[in-house]
């Protein structure tokens, strides 16, 4: 179903369906909407797509090293969506450990404080992933026009 969805989508790229996936993912964390992770989203759903979406741009015979790549790709966004972003809640349970150990150190710190860093470190990675992401669509690039 993943690579017939993909098909229809002519303009999506890897790259694009990833990011795009972070964002999501990063934005829904912000607001504490659990979507999952690896089990229940990443490897049903987002590597599928992925998997299609490079295969329809490069052809199928990719290597078992290309495949493990974008295998590793996927989860890798999934764990930086998930570890930066899990604090820009400011209900989260990591916000209120950190307000805690801080407090017990003798040091002020606001619920709020933590969730406005947690927010920009959030944003940070979004644009070092957008970085990346344009560095593998060049990648692709190339690999499609050989």
């Amino acid at each position: 179903q993943a690579q017939h969805l993909i098909s229809k989508l002519k303009g999506l790229t890897a790259p694009i369906l990833l990011y795009t996936y972070v964002l999501i993912r990063e934005v829904s964390l912000a607001f504490h909407i659990p979507l999952g992770g690896h089990v229940q989203f990443v490897r049903p759903l987002i590597y599928p797509m992925t998997d299609a979406t490079v295969r329809e741009k490069c052809g199928d015979d990719l290597s078992d090293e290309e495949v493990d790549a974008i295998k590793g790709k996927c989860a890798a966004v999934e764990n930086i969506a998930n570890f930066y972003s899990q604090n820009i809640f400011v209900g989260s349970s990591g916000v209120l450990l950190i307000i805690s150990t801080l407090t017990e150190a003798g040091y002020e710190a606001a619920a709020t404080d933590v969730a406005n860093t947690a927010l920009t470190v959030g944003i940070a990675s979004l644009i070092v992933v957008a970085l990346y992401m344009a560095y593998w669509q060049q990648s692709l690039n190339r690999r499609g026009r050989k």
